[in-house]
């Protein structure tokens, strides 16, 4: 899945280089968690920063997908500012200039102050 989607016509394989080539933001993206997976054995904490931040739907789909299934029993420290990406988390910490707002399931976040808190306002618009 995520090698279908970067190296099949790509030279160097795992070793293209991301910035300053053709790859597209998507493709650079499916590029970087195909070298955390190869990478994963021994290691417990994995941290993406903004990974489905600049890409399309369709790949948007297949990095949390892989996520889901290649990271089950790891702690994933997920930086994101797209809701879609966080919502199957177990724990989301909203932040707001640099600083520590709200913690909890994404249940508890929603219903916060009534449902007035941090989140629910960000989802609400």
């Amino acid at each position: 899945m995520v090698w279908d989607g970067v190296l099949c016509d790509r030279p160097g394989g795992l070793d293209t280089g991301i910035t300053g080539t053709s790859l597209s933001k998507g493709q650079q993206q499916l590029l970087a968690l195909a070298r955390v997976l190869v990478l994963k054995e021994g290691k417990k904490v994995v941290l993406l920063d903004e990974v489905t931040g600049n890409v399309d739907v369709d790949t948007d789909a297949t990095v949390q997908q892989v996520v889901r299934e290649q990271f089950d029993g790891y702690t994933v420290i997920v930086v994101a500012h797209r809701l879609d990406t966080i919502m199957g988390s177990d724990v989301i910490v909203v932040m707001k200039n640099g600083g520590i707002v709200e913690v909890g399931s994404l249940k508890e976040l929603l219903s916060n102050d009534g449902g007035q808190g941090a989140l629910a306002k960000m989802v609400k618009g």
